[in-house]
């Protein structure tokens, strides 16, 4: 006779569902990075999605996902380029970059300065926005 196992944990109802967080620092600095491609153009329209109005309201989600919508033909460059570095229009990854000295991780400060850069090519924003605002 199998005997059932019963493993109760108390959780929180609010870490029952996605959270995708997405400063706009970053979005900012990508649109200045990444400009004239797809992810500086993408950064650009959420940003304009998202700072429409003062407040997120209904229609504020139906701009993301509208943005999102808008970008899905794109979202093997988005991507990729969310996971590399664009320095001097080549894109390259992380630890690349820190390789040959492009990027400098001599102090912390330094270090802290680095762009945002995606390590999980399955786990990026555009995965989390998609996820996040339904858009599959």
């Amino acid at each position: 006779m199998r005997q059932r196992l019963c493993i109760f944990d108390d959780v929180e109802s609010h870490e029952l569902f996605s959270e995708c967080r997405l400063s706009k620092d970053i979005l900012e600095a990508w649109s200045v990075d990444w400009q004239g491609h797809a992810l500086g153009h993408f950064s650009k329209a959420l940003l304009n999605a998202v700072e429409n109005t003062g407040t997120p309201d209904g229609s504020t989600v139906r701009r993301i996902r509208t943005t999102v919508h808008a970008f899905e033909r794109q979202a093997d460059a988005l991507i990729q380029q969310m996971c590399q570095v664009n320095v001097r229009g080549t894109s390259m990854s992380m630890g690349e970059a820190i390789q040959l000295g492009i990027l400098d991780a001599s102090t912390v400060d330094r270090i802290q300065a680095f762009p945002e850069v995606c390590s999980d090519l399955n786990w990026t924003f555009w995965h989390r926005l998609q996820r996040f605002f339904c858009v599959l």
